[in-house]
């Protein structure tokens, strides 16, 4: 084999030496990127889940709050149509002219806006 043969040869061997390893670099890259990706997709989903736990947790904080809000409302507004409807039983003309002058004046405030 003359020398530029075995030079020649030896080029291929380096060049297909250098593919191969090429081809290794990027298979190794690859790997690397999919397993990136896949952590990268592990802690997106964990924080997602983290923030519907919270998400979740806000309503139901805010939920018991109306609905906390509500019955004290409602107890108050219970409360006063009891001691509103005592104290009509109790004086009946004196509710029936406070009513009356609150009509009128229901009725001049509203008559002065007009």
């Amino acid at each position: 084999m003359s020398h530029s043969s075995r030079h020649a040869e030896n080029a291929m061997e380096n060049g297909k030496a250098a593919v191969d390893e090429a081809s290794e670099a990027a298979s190794s890259m690859r790997d690397d990127a999919a397993r990136a990706v896949h952590e990268v997709a592990g802690r997106v989903q964990a924080a997602g889940g983290q923030a519907a736990d919270y998400v979740r947790h806000q309503y139901d904080d805010m939920s018991g709050r109306a609905r906390d809000t509500y019955t004290r409302a409602r107890d108050a507004v219970n409360s006063c149509e009891e001691t509103t409807s005592g104290y009509v039983r109790q004086s009946p003309l004196t509710a029936i002219l406070v009513a009356l002058g609150l009509g009128v004046l229901i009725g001049l405030i509203w008559h002065r806006r007009d």
